[in-house]
């Protein structure tokens, strides 16, 4: 599940949960459609046995994998968030510096134009086509610097808008995962015992377990059509 950043930290997790929400009602649905009428009733304990042991590890597998994504997206994201930290102090640092060295220089232009032109009143249009084009380079400058620094705190703001909740419900993910597996482990004693566990299995893969809505086979082209709308 490559999943990248979008403009808000609201869409990024509600699309990774849109797309949990998919694939754990899609498997819910594919339970409760498991039936084996067409089978003889003298074979149907040993393919009920069989194929509830092969549910489990495709179940594991599922909450496995989702818990597994959502976690690299996670630490994906606290990756670039300390590299860009340390790249946003050396590039912040380095442009207030070069702001106060044009703002210095813009300064000692405007003396030195004004001081000219009143020593030396014949030389004002050589001081204007010296002294104007300078200050407006040191005015470009500045200007560039501003902007970067402003860019480098929106993208901190937004790394940082983002960590939480995605953190939030990477935690929430994590409980979920460690729960599953050990009531995985339980189901399999009963599932050799022939015991009926698709119940035990769909509550396993309901998307409310984790604090996501069930998203209906018929609602799944609206929430892809939402989701390419926003992006």
């Amino acid at each position: 599940m490559k999943t990248e950043l979008v403009e808000e930290p609201e869409q990024l997790i509600e699309t990774l949960k849109n797309e949990i929400s998919i694939i754990l009602s899609t498997t819910y649905n594919e339970l409760d459609n498991m039936l084996f009428d067409e089978i003889e009733e003298d074979n149907l304990n040993v393919v009920n046995r069989m194929m509830n042991l092969q549910l489990i590890d495709e179940v594991k597998e599922i909450k496995h994998n989702i818990f597994l994504d959502v976690l690299n997206t996670y630490n994906e994201l606290i990756t670039e968030k300390n590299q860009f930290e340390t790249i946003l102090k050396s590039e912040n640092k380095e442009s207030e510096y070069i702001k106060e060295e044009c703002e210095s220089s813009m300064k000692r232009t405007l003396i030195f134009s004004a001081g000219a032109s009143l020593l030396l009143p014949s030389f004002i249009p050589l001081v204007l086509i010296i002294g104007i084009p300078r200050i407006g380079v040191d005015k470009l400058m500045k200007d560039y610097h501003d902007y970067r620094i402003n860019k480098n705190n929106e993208r901190e703001d937004y790394l940082k808008r983002t960590q939480e909740p995605l953190y939030e419900f990477t935690d929430r993910l994590r409980t979920d995962y460690h729960k599953t597996n050990k009531e995985l482990k339980e189901l399999e004693e009963r599932a050799i015992n022939g015991d009926y566990i698709i119940d035990e299995l769909k509550e396993i893969v309901n998307p409310k377990r984790v604090g996501l809505e069930f998203i209906e086979l018929e609602e799944k082209e609206k929430v892809y059509t939402k989701e390419k709308v926003n992006k």
